[in-house]
């Protein structure tokens, strides 16, 4: 590997926060408040990482656009709500994200949460100030569509070459795939490593420890 980025684009739930199980009992909450036919934990996990609406019709693919949007409307009323316990970064990730921006690499995010729901977690996460850019699902494509990435890279004025895309499910690793991005997996996260092995990144990492070892040791060497 030891190739030198300059730019390190990470997917934000299940890569940097962990806030799977939150998401899970959000979209129940969700759907049983509308009456609509109950998911397994499995069903709701696999939707996360894409954004709201495309997860919604792939849940509930008989849904139309207006009850789409209420379902969104909701869930983010229900996920934001103060009496919700806010989920928190993996432990060792702000020290990470921290030794990263010393590294003279930049620092984005692309993700399936909208810009409401990316502000109010990056303003309580405590790195706000380590991440140059970013990118929701409510403002461009879902993942595994590639734009939001070429939005980053047209921003820094780079090149698909100069970065690496890191997240924990198909839907990251896939958009990196569609514009020949190097993409790095994580496994702690949502999807099994075996889906993620599919997608050919050029490393799975099992812990954020082999996270950082890896970005900092390889990715960031010169």
């Amino acid at each position: 590997m030891n190739k030198k980025y300059k730019l390190i684009i990470f997917d934000w739930d299940g890569t940097l926060m962990d806030s799977q199980q939150k998401i899970v009992q959000t979209l129940r909450t969700t759907l049983l408040q509308l009456n609509l036919v109950d998911r397994s934990d499995d069903t709701l996990k696999n939707v996360i990482g894409l954004g709201l609406g495309e997860a919604v019709r792939q849940l509930y693919p008989e849904l139309n656009a207006q009850q789409i949007k209420h379902f969104s409307e909701l869930y983010r009323h229900i996920f934001l709500s103060p009496e919700q316990a806010a989920p928190h970064l993996f432990d060792g990730i702000s020290n990470m994200i921290k030794k990263l921006h010393q590294c003279d690499v930049m620092i984005a995010i692309a993700t399936g949460k909208g810009r409401q729901g990316l502000e109010h977690a990056i303003g309580e996460s405590g790195i706000r100030s380590f991440i140059h850019a970013s990118r929701c699902a409510d403002e461009t494509f879902s993942k595994p569509n590639p734009q939001m990435l070429c939005e980053l890279l047209d921003e820094f004025s780079l090149t698909a070459s100069d970065a690496i895309m890191v997240g924990d499910t198909v839907y990251d690793l896939e958009m990196a795939n569609n514009i020949k991005m190097d993409s790095l997996g994580v496994s702690y996260g949502v999807h099994d490593i075996e889906y993620l092995l599919e997608q050919k990144p050029i490393m799975i990492c099992d812990t954020v420890e082999q996270l950082e070892h890896n970005l900092l040791e390889n990715i960031t060497a010169f």
